[in-house]
């Protein structure tokens, strides 16, 4: 008695993906879901490691002569790659191996230039008002973010509107970030020692973390649902 070959297995249908999951990134990403939360603090994390070399590690390799005998090409590459492992970190949220070397070149770009404004913070003459310095750093730190926004959503293959909308949201962000650090400056202009120290790590950890974090949610919310292989 002859029998029939055997029929391909039958595979079950696929359900629907959950809502506001992101399947994979559409370049080399994974399945992971991608929620804005988790998004917003990979940002703000990545946003932290060149903040904390500028306010940290470049004085503590200073004080152990480590620039001694040397141009500032030295401090300048420690500072260049701090920005770009805090890229690396801050791309990880979005998405896989492209997006975390888009962010990183993005962090390289701009992410520095918000440090050099903090830079210039001791340098005042202590007459300076928030109002007067807000009209320096707010456009700073929003020229930064857009900046920074842009080049890592379009280097991650995002698209031109999303990228134009990013810097839209990050450049907004930046400029409350800069008005905040105006404020916090404002208190104590000039301040060095222990009260410089307060104003750096207090108002200028706020206006540097807080923007990332903020375009973070909004990559989480509005471009990563979007994303697909």
């Amino acid at each position: 008695m002859s029998s029939l070959p055997p029929g391909p297995p039958v595979r079950a249908a696929r359900g629907p993906d959950p809502p506001g999951a992101d399947t994979a990134t559409r370049a080399g990403g994974d399945a992971r879901p991608r929620a804005p939360g988790r998004v917003a603090l990979r940002f703000a994390a990545g946003a932290s490691i060149p903040f904390a070399a500028w306010l940290v590690l470049l004085p503590a390799l200073g004080a152990w002569g480590a620039y001694a005998g040397g141009t500032i090409a030295r401090p300048i590459v420690v500072l260049a790659v701090a920005c770009a492992a805090g890229g690396v970190v801050a791309g990880g949220g979005v998405g896989g191996l492209r997006w975390r070397n888009a962010f990183g070149a993005a962090f390289c770009v701009a992410g520095w230039i918000p440090l050099l404004l903090l830079s210039t913070l001791p340098a005042l003459g202590g007459r300076e008002t928030a109002v007067g310095l807000a009209v320096v750093l707010a456009p700073g730190f929003a020229v930064a973010h857009a900046a920074l926004a842009a080049a890592g959503l379009a280097l991650g293959g995002a698209g031109w509107r999303d990228a134009c909308r990013g810097a839209i949201v990050f450049g907004a962000a930046g400029a409350a970030g800069g008005a905040l650090l105006a404020v916090v400056a404002g208190l104590a202009p000039g301040a060095v020692g222990l009260a410089g120290f307060a104003v750096h790590a207090l108002g200028g950890g706020a206006a540097s973390l807080l923007p990332p974090a903020a375009g973070g949610w909004w990559i989480g919310r509005e471009v990563c649902p979007r994303l697909r292989r």
